[in-house]
């Protein structure tokens, strides 16, 4: 009997010791998951945009913007987003990026086409209604998309925004 009640002690002494390191994983989990989560901000200005992001956005001029995203962990906003009222929408991350998912936010677009505006390469992807051009420089990495249009609308532009 007293052989029964040691093991019994023995196996919930180490279902405790496996419990709590299971415990201490997903706390470690958790706080780095914590770190790696982006938020967006919505703010009201190009002005409070820029400020949030750490870097100046250019615009299409004579186009209305509706709304200011600012993307990134919580204390540190890294990609602008601007809605602009005819539905096309603008990225701009601080930083290059390997795919153009990483900018663009589209996944499995096929490239179409790679057009060359003043010295900038702008590579030219499709996806359903989708058309948008990524590009990069020293700094920064680019998007711009724009819904049920054609590779000449959005090179028009591409042609004012850079």
């Amino acid at each position: 009997m007293k052989k029964i009640g040691i093991l019994i002690i023995l196996i919930c002494g180490i279902t405790l010791l496996v419990g709590c390191e299971k415990k201490k994983e997903k706390e470690v989990k958790k706080e780095k998951n914590e770190n790696a989560v982006n938020t967006l901000a919505e703010v009201s200005t190009k002005k409070e945009l820029e400020d949030l992001v750490g870097f100046d956005i250019p615009t299409i001029e004579g186009k209305e913007i509706i709304n200011y995203i600012a993307i990134g962990e919580a204390k540190k906003k890294e990609q602008a987003r601007l809605f602009y009222q005819d539905g096309s929408e603008f990225d701009m991350k601080k930083g290059s990026v390997k795919k153009q998912e990483e900018i663009s936010g589209i996944h499995g677009a096929e490239k179409k086409d790679t057009i060359k505006i003043g010295k900038v390469s702008v590579t030219v992807y499709e996806f359903e209604e989708t058309i948008f051009g990524v590009w990069k420089d020293k700094n920064y990495s680019y998007a711009y998309l724009m819904q049920n249009s054609e590779i000449e609308t959005l090179t028009e532009n591409l042609e004012k925004l850079i």
